[in-house]
């Protein structure tokens, strides 16, 4: 039986993956590329607002790439409540990977693709490309502070794929290397509750 946290003060998170973007069919790696995101993208953004309607949303966060800030602003002004964007929290940088296929870096790429499908954390993509660890650092480091400005309220943030799945792992304290783990689809929406003794509870993931 886990131990009641009712009497500590709670903040609650709902982070959100942008909706479906433009070229999501080519399967490439946008990471800093500012897509926008499709009608159907639009759509998984209301889907999410209608789910927030009841919730005392205080304020909604994204990422300034476009894909991220159409959400907060369908999401935020369903809730008239303000939006920022955050550069800390985009994408991970692809370096020169970012705009090709899974295919197109084996390709082009052979051997350092060969040692990231290996280890996926590590490798950092030539020009200027992040590793897992350099996003990990970026993102908490503008994340976490939402987490004490918010304390004992409940915020919003749209972000990305890589972004959400740092910021899960960081919560459930798993290995930055067992990040992938985690499915995030378009327009999903996870709900975290951080208590003021420390405890992360991660009630819901992917939905």
């Amino acid at each position: 039986m886990k131990p009641s946290r009712n009497h500590l003060k709670r903040t609650r998170i709902y982070l959100i993956r942008h909706g479906q973007v433009e070229n999501f069919e080519l399967g490439a790696y946008n990471g800093q590329i500012d897509v926008p995101i499709t009608e159907t993208g639009r759509q998984q953004m209301m889907s999410v607002l209608e789910r927030l309607q009841d919730q005392e949303v205080r304020a909604v966060y994204c990422s300034d790439l476009r894909r991220t800030v159409e959400g907060a602003e369908i999401i935020a002004g369903g809730l008239q409540v303000p939006h920022t964007a955050l550069s800390g929290i985009r994408e991970r940088n692809f370096g020169d990977w970012e705009g090709l296929t899974y295919d197109e870096i084996g390709k082009d790429y052979p051997e350092l693709f060969d040692f990231w499908r290996k280890d996926v954390t590590e490798v950092r993509p030539p020009g200027g490309g992040e590793n897992s660890f350099d996003l990990a650092e970026r993102v908490m480091k503008t994340y976490l502070p939402l987490l004490e400005k918010h304390a004992g309220e409940t915020i919003a943030v749209v972000a990305h794929g890589g972004v959400n799945r740092i910021i899960l792992a960081h919560a459930m304290r798993l290995e930055i290397r067992y990040m992938f783990r985690v499915d995030q689809r378009f327009g999903c929406l996870n709900w975290i509750d951080y208590y003021s003794d420390g405890f992360a509870h991660v009630r819901l993931v992917n939905s």
